[in-house]
């Protein structure tokens, strides 16, 4: 559906209004932590001669860098196109197994090859300072797709009813050649101004049932560049936590107070560092030139004065103020879930440790993980498979292979309602793997009481499955349940065939024992009684 002008600028108004709630805390935050990513950075450009500690930084940095390594590692895939069902799985997975492989295997290598981690990981920063971020999509023809951080001082959205990111808005500038290269249709005062000249440019995303709405608009006189309707959104936004009015709740948000105290404290060890080092004088002589005095105050230099120089001294306590900058610097650590740089000379780690600091770190940053899984990484993930089944570059499942489907009994009409996107995130592994480990723990414990009940009341192959799965391993590794019962029932016969030969071998060992004890002292004992 097609918007007009006035319906468009009455949601961006709307939208400025959200976001200008909280402008000033983000803003704030992004000062401290991010100055270059400060909103009014280009309208007032701000003094930063005034910051003097970069803790709340490196804690950022620390947990940005975890949930990189711990949620969406590239070591492994955390992304892939799967059944809906397990029904279907067992029925339709023989016949697709290599298609979806080789699918998951494009899946993954594009994640990995594209610029997908480098605007992320500008993204998941932007979390940790000021609770929101935006990443862009770009899906231009003949060039692969693309990714794109998008500074939060150029984005503006709305909430539906239920709380989910609804219209979205970026509010930024293209350069004349930029929009010369991009639109054919642009107005006179546009391509007759000089090619570096800037000019505002507005995107926006209007939800229209299942589909979207994409414009951009010039922000002087509103003229239209482009209006299409898309399948997914181009602009991907989520939050670490929400706040009242939509916008994202934060780590650097919530340290704000102890990130102000600790820049003042380092501010005042500098200075009070200063008059360790140099110290202060005083003398009765009137005559004397302080500012001289001062210049010449460097090793090894000479103060020529009457009256001998008196050194100050201060009664204020140094230590006092390191114990203070300690204790809020291990504040803001905390509440950044910093675990600290380990200084020794071994850092490995065994794979047991791994896995207990990986269970600790899910648990502290539970809820936003479940958030950046369900409001950015599914929808990402998703929109990526579409786009690229679209484009051809993953192979898409055929009118022949719905047909099959629908031959087996299932009601289908698309592969939309077969396949899926599942995001295997770390929080859900690790749920996986803990449920894993509690049924492990409760089986063997149940199993040293009663251990013939235990075996008769616990499927062990489901128990296996689960055990690999909660552990990690790719379900493409794990046979089908079919493979396990045929490789069951072989071994089973070879079990039986090896019990029978054993039993042969036996009796054969017997008679041949036999045999030779009745050419001995015994066969001829039995020969004499027969004699007699």
């Amino acid at each position: 559906m097609k918007r007009n002008i006035k319906e468009l600028k009455e949601l961006l108004g709307l939208a400025k209004s959200k976001r200008e709630q909280q402008a000033s805390l983000i803003d704030e935050a992004y000062y401290y932590v991010l100055p270059s990513r400060q909103f009014y950075i280009e309208d007032e450009p701000t003094d930063h001669d005034d910051l003097f500690d970069n803790t709340a930084y490196e804690a950022a940095v620390e947990l940005q860098t975890s949930i990189i390594n711990m949620l969406i590692p590239e070591a492994r895939p955390w992304a892939e196109i799967s059944f809906i069902k397990d029904t279907l799985r067992r029925e339709i997975g023989p016949l697709v197994v290599e298609q979806l492989s080789e699918s998951n295997d494009y899946l993954r290598d594009h994640f990995v090859n594209s610029n997908f981690y480098l605007a992320i990981g500008e993204c998941i920063l932007d979390t940790i300072v000021a609770g929101t971020a935006c990443i862009a999509i770009h899906d231009e023809p003949f060039e692969p797709l693309t990714y794109e951080c998008v500074p939060l001082k150029q984005l503006y959205f709305l909430e539906d009813k239920a709380g989910n990111v609804d219209c979205r808005f970026r509010e930024h500038k293209w350069t004349t050649r930029q929009l010369m290269k991009r639109f054919e249709d642009l107005p006179e005062e546009i391509t007759e101004t000089n090619p570096d000249a800037s000019h505002g440019v507005i995107e926006s995303v209007i939800p229209d049932g299942d589909q979207f709405t994409y414009t951009i608009h010039l922000e002087n006189g509103w003229h239209e560049l482009k209006n299409v309707s898309m399948n997914w959104s181009p602009f991907v936004v989520w939050r670490w936590a929400k706040s009242n009015n939509g916008w994202g709740d934060s780590p650097c948000l919530a340290a704000l107070p102890s990130i102000r105290l600790i820049n003042k404290m380092q501010m005042t060890m500098i200075g009070a560092g200063e008059f360790a080092a140099l110290g202060a004088f005083q003398t009765e002589d009137e005559s004397f030139n302080s500012e001289q005095a001062a210049s010449r105050l460097v090793p090894g230099g000479i103060i020529y004065t009457e009256q001998p120089l008196t050194p100050i001294q201060f009664p204020g306590n140094y230590n006092i103020t390191t114990d203070m900058f300690e204790r809020t610097a291990m504040q803001i650590r905390n509440i950044l879930l910093s675990r600290g740089r380990s200084t020794g000379k071994n850092t490995y780690k065994t794979a047991t440790e791994i896995m207990a600091d990986r269970e600790a770190f899910i648990q502290q940053v539970g809820q936003p993980a479940r958030r950046f899984q369900d409001e950015a990484l599914k929808l990402i993930a998703t929109q990526v498979v579409g786009r690229m089944m679209k484009r051809g570059e993953i192979p898409p499942f055929t009118d022949e292979h719905l047909q099959i489907v629908r031959n087996m009994g299932f009601d289908v009409s698309n592969a939309s309602e077969i396949f899926t996107v599942d995001v295997n995130a770390a929080v859900k592994q690790a749920s996986m793997l803990q449920q894993a480990q509690n049924d492990l723990m409760g089986y063997a414990n149940v199993a040293q009481v009663m251990p013939e009940e235990t075996a008769i009341h616990v499927n062990k192959d489901k128990l296996a499955r689960k055990l690999l799965r909660g552990f990690g391993v790719s379900e493409d590794l794990l046979n089908s349940e079919e493979t396990v019962d045929a490789m069951k029932e072989q071994i089973s016969q070879m079990n039986q065939t090896q019990q029978t030969l054993g039993v042969a071998g036996q009796a054969g060992q017997a008679g041949e024992s036999l045999n030779k004890a009745l050419d001995g002292p015994l066969g001829a004992a039995l020969a004499n009684l027969n004699n007699g």
